[in-house]
């Protein structure tokens, strides 16, 4: 159906941050506005995703008759039931205790797994979720994690102004009819070629690791899709008495979360409770300064997880005093870290060819350099029965 003329909302204006995303799914009726504005900030429900998603993404789709629930009859008027099914059949959504639960609240994990099943993007997940290092280690994380990292690499999420971080969305928080919006409209207009590319992210693995490389590495994917949150350095908004200014909003920005995985305490800034390790001394706070401070520059052919990693990614300035991103290096070209323009925690690959590689400044090592074992040699091949014979 192509879309309608373009409908003006009171209460989003074109200054507003989803104004283009609301503009786009009322043209298409997707998401329907009420008699008096759009009402952006209100929570979105499980029925709102679900005509939203049928209507976008199967709208041609057959009801399967064997899925039925509780509170909403095959005979509702309307398409009510129609697209809950659907909602249900295609795993958009799950019925609770047999039930649709149409005015019930959707949160960013469950829109999350929605996004990725709509776009056809399931096995890649469930290779994210296998995640592993060459000799086999599967690395810890929550189930939703290949879902976080998708939608985080495709830009669905979006990234709250410093003037709005209280709205930042976690991973359990009810996201709102503008958020609903936004993440549509991004997931309708991506091209063949961001489809295409992630793809790569079913088939991840890392190297061999020490111990303590595996508890950071652990440790930094459970915060995965949390969102990006600027001079954040803690997974909850901050009461008084914390050390390093109120944050109203739990996430980081991407040098606070390097100080969250690596930095050991420091005054009154101490998370070894919820770590469980203690970490190396970080003292700077800005990614220029993390880097400018490194003892010994560590060049991209000899990093190692856990190394700290810089990069220049506007082109301004020059060596250290340019460093603009921090990142947490992964191994085989992969690193962890928390960006503003996914949303959130994610990975990336900043090998050869990729878009960071050639913003890569340097590396800074904190952890053990670490050298893994040799291979087992081959065993020794059993006499052959004609060599071993008496003549």
């Amino acid at each position: 159906m192509p879309p309608a003329s373009a409908t003006t909302f009171a209460d989003v204006p074109t200054s507003h941050w989803a104004y283009s995303a609301v503009q786009y799914v009322t043209s298409r009726s997707w998401i329907t506005p009420y008699s008096n504005g759009f009402r952006p900030d209100q929570l979105s429900t499980r029925f709102e995703l679900a005509r939203a998603f049928t209507a976008a993404f199967a709208p041609s789709e057959p009801v399967d008759p064997s899925i039925t629930f509780t509170d909403l009859p095959a005979t509702s008027p309307g398409y009510a039931y129609k697209v809950a099914n659907i909602a249900v059949k295609k795993g958009w959504l799950s019925p609770i205790n047999g039930a649709f639960v149409a005015t019930g609240t959707v949160s960013k994990a469950v829109l999350d797994r929605a996004l990725v099943l709509a776009l056809g993007l399931n096995g890649v997940a469930a290779g994210l979720n296998k995640i592993s290092s060459s000799d086999g280690y599967r690395f810890a994380h929550t189930s939703w994690f290949g879902y976080y990292i998708i939608t985080n690499e495709l830009h669905l999420n979006f990234n709250y102004p410093s003037a709005l971080e209280k709205q930042e969305v976690l991973a359990g928080s009810p996201v709102s009819r503008a958020f609903l919006a936004y993440a549509l409209w991004q997931a309708k207009t991506l091209s063949q070629w961001e489809l295409s590319s992630i793809q790569s992210y079913s088939k991840i693995v890392l190297p061999q690791m020490s111990d303590i490389e595996k508890q950071v590495v652990n440790f930094a994917f459970k915060y995965a899709g949390y969102p990006y949150v600027y001079a954040g350095e803690w997974y909850k908004p901050t009461g008084s008495g914390y050390c390093c200014g109120t944050q109203l909003q739990g996430g980081f920005d991407c040098s606070g979360f390097a100080w969250w995985v690596l930095k050991s305490p420091a005054g009154t800034w101490n998370n070894t409770s919820i770590r469980g390790y203690y970490g190396w001394s970080l003292l700077e706070r800005g990614a220029a300064a993390m880097t400018g401070d490194a003892p010994v520059r560590i060049y991209y052919s000899k990093l190692q997880p856990g190394d700290l990693l810089g990069f220049n990614t506007d082109g301004q300035g020059t060596g250290w005093q340019g460093v603009d991103h921090a990142g947490i290096y992964l191994g085989n070209g992969w690193m962890v870290h928390s960006s503003g323009s996914r949303g959130g925690v994610s990975v990336d690959f900043i090998g050869s060819g990729s878009w960071w590689y050639s913003r890569f400044v340097w590396g800074r090592r904190l952890l053990p350099t670490y050298t893994p074992p040799p291979p087992p040699p081959p065993p020794s091949p059993s006499p052959s029965p004609s060599a071993s014979a008496t003549p």
